[in-house]
């Protein structure tokens, strides 16, 4: 042991001891003096809270935050050694008051760890719908950051509290929150029951804004299963709801979500006018989480639509800011987009580096819907490579994903390109099979933009080969494959 680390332990040693020997009551002193001369320093307490299970609050920060969590700590230690004493309930109060205030500052601070267990410590020492709302809080973060072993028991209990207490709205608001993490994780139909139960709760309740959001991630599901319109009802029926409620944030993060409908469906102008609307909403807002995400999409609306390098600044943007909010799922899948990005420009050993790099991240927080894509465009970069077993195993693989999270739409993409790699490989019986279920699943989900590079690339793909064009191509009429030669479904 070196001299400063022993001074510092024995420092701590010291320190400990003389805390020890002072009388609980004395103790309490110290602490409420401590808790006093900071409150005092940071311009006294703030409004007191309303609380979680009430309005739709907002977080209003206030110079004391960063101090919160000592400031809980010295209330509690005040209380707790001045039991039965006329000042223990206010610092009790006061505990309760720093130790949320601390909570919503981690959060803010993109400190995820930090927020999750003071969340749950938060709903120890308060009861009733505050208390599943405390629950909630710390399932998102934790959904958020990608550890969702321990977002779903935390759902579920915030869920069985809000429905005990018979608080309508927040049960609403939990089901469409948990909604969204059974939707991330590909279990479609349970996340499908969640988001219509939120939105008929909280329609019935009267609460537009919430309503409005639950419609815009049920409208997100059916997108991302090929329900294209049902998908923009719902958006249509969002925006109205949002717009009515003066919800700005949600607002934008519909908007998104319709920009990106409609690029999926031929209205590649109406969707980045959206896209720029949606970015300065959010930006407005201050909402750095909901920025990255539409930043992401604008990205591969770019790259479709040959601005190769302003998509892959608008990737790296977008890249910045989920790092920067510890998006964990979100990185994943824009490092597999700039993988696709790569591989577009030549730059194989790079994309096969950021694919490597994007799927360890997907996998770690179960992300399975957007590990199949990754997997499936992975596989056209073996078939380039001539890594034909890898990509015929990788094909595979990524199919089993879609079928598994109903991701239909990924799953008629690489279907095509699977079909496509056997054409280019002279297995011709096999490439007819593979077209013919990709193409029976591309009639279904009305995708026009899809259908017509995966129509193209076979096309092409059959005059090369020298065999007549399969059941449904024809000799001519689609316009030019905007994917290449491999074939891509980029996570949209």
């Amino acid at each position: 042991m070196n001299a400063e680390t022993e001074y510092f332990f024995r420092h701590a040693l010291l320190r400990e001891a003389a805390y020890q020997l002072q009388l609980p009551g004395d103790r309490a002193r110290l602490h409420a003096l401590a808790f006093g001369a900071i409150e005092e320093m940071a311009g006294g307490r703030p409004a007191n809270s309303q609380d979680l299970g009430i309005g739709e609050e907002r977080f209003s920060p206030h110079a004391s935050d960063p101090f919160a969590l000592e400031m809980a700590g010295h209330a509690r230690l005040a209380a707790d050694d001045r039991d039965g004493s006329p000042g223990a309930p206010s610092f009790r109060d006061a505990h309760v008051i720093y130790l949320r205030r601390a909570a919503e500052h981690a959060e803010r601070s993109h400190q995820a760890e930090t927020a999750e267990a003071l969340w749950q410590q938060h709903s120890e020492i308060v009861t009733g719908p505050d208390s599943g709302e405390s629950l909630r809080r710390a399932a998102v973060v934790a959904d958020r950051a990608g550890h969702i072993r321990i977002a779903e028991p935390l759902f579920r209990r915030a869920l069985e509290i809000q429905c005990a207490s018979g608080n309508r709205r927040l049960e609403g608001i939990t089901s469409h929150w948990f909604g969204i993490h059974l939707r991330g994780v590909g279990r479609i139909e349970e996340a499908r029951n969640q988001l219509l139960h939120a939105a008929r709760i909280l329609r019935e309740e009267g609460n537009r804004g919430p309503a409005g959001k639950a419609l815009s991630s049920l409208a997100v599901l059916y997108r991302l299963t090929g329900r294209l319109q049902e998908a923009e009802e719902c958006f249509t029926q969002a925006l109205q709801a949002l717009r009515e409620a003066g919800d700005r944030a949600g607002e934008s993060t519909a908007v998104s979500g319709l920009a990106t409908l409609q690029f999926q469906t031929g209205r590649s102008e109406s969707a980045e006018k959206n896209f720029h609307l949606a970015l300065e909403l959010q930006r407005t807002s201050g909402m750095r989480r909901a920025e990255g995400t539409s930043l992401g999409h604008l990205a591969i609306l770019y790259r479709k639509t040959g601005r190769v390098a302003l998509a892959e600044r608008t990737h790296e943007e977008a890249l910045a800011i989920h790092r920067e909010v510890g998006n964990r799922s979100a990185e994943g899948l824009l490092l597999t987009n700039l993988a696709l990005l790569n591989q577009d420009a030549g730059r194989l050993h790079r994309a096969e580096d950021l694919y490597s790099e994007g799927l360890a991240i997907l996998r770690e927080v179960g992300d399975r819907l957007g590990e199949g894509v990754g997997l499936g465009n992975l596989a056209g970069l073996y078939g380039l490579t001539r890594r034909f077993d890898a990509a015929d195993h990788t094909y595979a693989k990524a199919l089993s994903l879609h079928r598994e999270v109903q991701n239909i739409r990924a799953e008629a993409a690489h279907l095509c390109d699977w079909a496509l790699f056997m054409l280019h490989t002279r297995r011709v019986d096999r490439a007819r099979e593979l077209w013919t279920s990709g193409s029976a699943i591309l009639r279904t989900i009305g995708d026009p933009r899809l259908t017509a590079e995966k129509v193209d690339s076979l096309r092409q793909g059959c005059i090369q080969a020298g065999v007549p064009p399969f059941e449904g191509l024809g000799p001519q009429g689609a316009p030019e494959n905007e994917t290449g030669a491999a074939g891509k479904a980029a996570p949209e």
